[in-house]
C-alpha cells in the first residue's frame, strides 16, 4: 500500500513529531511512505526519515497553486492509494488534490482543541473535514471541536498520541545533577520547565510573570524550552531583563536534547489557550516530573487518576501561582514519588506507545483499502 502524507513542514511542533514517529513505524512494517512539504522551516532532516520518500516543494506565496498541480500528478503517477493530510495547510491540500480521483482514500486530521479560526482557515476548515474520508484527532476535544464546525454527521476517530516511552525515561539523582552541569542550572534549584512553542497561545509570558512574583529570591529556576515567535520572545526577553530575572529564567531553542531538559527538572508547566492531547506533559510525566497543568485538551485524560498535581482553571493567572506554590512547598521526596507515580501510571494504565499509534493507522488505512471496490496485492 501506497501512502502519501502532506505537510507544510516538518517544523518543531508536537505534531511533526507525531507524524516522523507514524511515518517511520509504517516503513519498519514495509509500507511505501512519501512525504510532500512545500515550506522551507524544517526542524528535521532526511537522515531521521531514513525510508520515506520525501519531496521538498517550494512555495513562494499563501495562494501559489503549483504545489497542488504537482501532488495530484504525484498521486496519479504513482497510484497513491491513501493521502493523510496534517495541519490545516495539509489538509486543504490532501482534499483538494484528490477531487474527482478515483480509488484514492483522502484523511484529514485535526490536532487541538476548540480555538479561534484565523486567515484563510477561517473559509476552508469548516467544510474540508465534511468531504473527506475520515478526520483523524489526537483528543477527544478535537473531536468536538471538529463536529462543532463541521456537523455532528462527520466521521472522526480518535488515535492518541504515541511515544518512545524508553526514550523519555527516569534517571538517578547524580545523572541529573550530570545534566544540570552541562547546562549552567544550579544543582541545588528546585526547576519549573515549559516545554511548548514560545507563542502567545502557549502562555509563556504569563508563566515567567507568576514565576516572578513567587520565586525572585527564592532558589528556583524556570526553563522555556521551544520554537519562539520572535516579537513575542522579544517582549519576554524585555520583561525578564526589566524584572531582573536573568540567570533564573532560562531560554532554550528546540535543537537541543527535549529529554535532556525533563529529566533535570522538577516541575512541569502546561499553560497554553488551547490544546489537543499535549505531548510535552506525558513526556514530562514519563520522566517522573510533578504536573501543573491548566484544562485545555485532553489533560484530564493523562492526569485524572493520578495523585499530587495540580490542574487548574484555564486562564486563571491566580490558579496558575497557587499550584506553582503548592508544589514548592512540598518535600522533595514528596514530589519524587508523584513523579514515579506519574511515570508508572502511563506505563501501566495507558497505551502510549509509537507502536499503538502505528497499528491504529495502519488498522484504519486498510479497513478502507480493504473496502474499496479496486482490491489490490500489498
Amino acid at each position: 500500500m501506497k501512502i502519501l502524507f502532506l505537510i507544510e513542514s516538518l517544523s518543531a511542533g508536537g505534531a511533526q513529531r507525531q507524524l516522523v514517529n507514524l511515518m517511520n513505524g509504517l516503513t519498519q512494517k514495509g509500507y511505501n511512505v512519501n512525504l510532500i512539504t512545500w515550506i522551507d522551516n524544517n526542524h528535521y532532516n532526511a537522515t531521521q526519515l531514513p525510508n520515506i520518500n520525501w519531496i521538498q516543494l517550494s512555495r513562494n506565496y499563501k495562494f501559489n497553486f503549483l504545489p497542488l498541480f504537482f501532488i495530484r500528478k504525484f498521486i496519479q503517477k504513482n497510484k497513491i492509494k491513501i493521502v493523510q493530510g496534517f495541519l490545516d495547510t495539509g489538509n486543504l491540500y490532501a482534499w483538494f488534490s484528490t477531487i474527482l480521483l478515483r480509488n484514492v482514500h483522502v484523511f484529514a486530521s485535526d490536532r487541538s482543541s476548540k480555538r479561534p479560526l484565523i486567515g484563510f482557515s477561517k473559509f476552508h476548515k469548516r467544510f474540508v473535514h465534511k468531504y473527506v474520508d475520515k478526520t483523524i484527532v489526537n483528543s477527544l476535544a478535537g473531536k468536538e471541536f471538529i463536529h462543532e464546525i463541521s456537523g455532528a454527521e462527520i466521521p472522526v476517530e480518535v488515535i492518541r498520541n504515541g511515544f518512545d516511552v524508553s526514550y523519555f525515561n527516569l534517571v538517578s539523582d547524580v545523572e541529573k545533577i550530570k545534566l544540570r552541569i552541562k547546562y549552567g542550572i544550579d544543582s541545588q534549584a528546585l526547576v519549573y520547565i515549559n516545554v511548548a512553542r514560545i507563542t502567545p497561545i502557549k502562555r509563556n509570558l504569563e508563566i515567567v510573570l507568576a514565576f516572578e512574583s513567587l520565586f525572585k529570591d527564592t532558589n528556583a529556576v524556570l526553563i522555556l524550552i521551544g520554537h519562539p515567535d520572535v516579537e513575542y520572545l522579544t517582549i519576554i526577553n524585555e520583561k525578564i531583563d526589566s524584572l531582573g530575572l536573568q540567570g533564573v529564567v532560562k531560554i532554550f531553542s528546540p535543537n537541543h536534547d527535549i529529554r535532556d531538559f525533563y529529566q533535570l527538572s522538577d516541575i512541569f508547566i502546561l499553560n497554553s489557550i488551547f490544546e489537543g492531547s499535549p505531548n510535552a506533559l506525558v513526556e514530562a510525566m514519563l520522566c517522573g516530573l510533578v504536573i501543573l497543568s491548566n484544562s485545555c485538551g485532553d489533560s484530564f485524560f493523562y492526569l485524572e487518576k493520578t495523585i499530587g498535581n495540580e490542574l487548574i482553571i484555564n486562564g486563571d493567572f491566580e490558579a496558575l501561582k497557587k499550584g506553582m506554590f503548592n508544589l514548592f512547598k512540598l518535600k522533595s521526596f514528596e514530589r519524587k514519588r508523584i513523579g514515579l507515580f506519574n511515570h508508572f501510571h502511563l506505563h501501566n494504565n495507558l497505551d502510549i506507545s509509537i507502536s499503538s499509534l502505528v497499528n491504529k493507522y495502519e488498522n484504519l488505512y486498510l479497513s478502507y483499502e480493504l473496502s474499496s471496490t479496486d482490491k489490490c496485492n500489498f
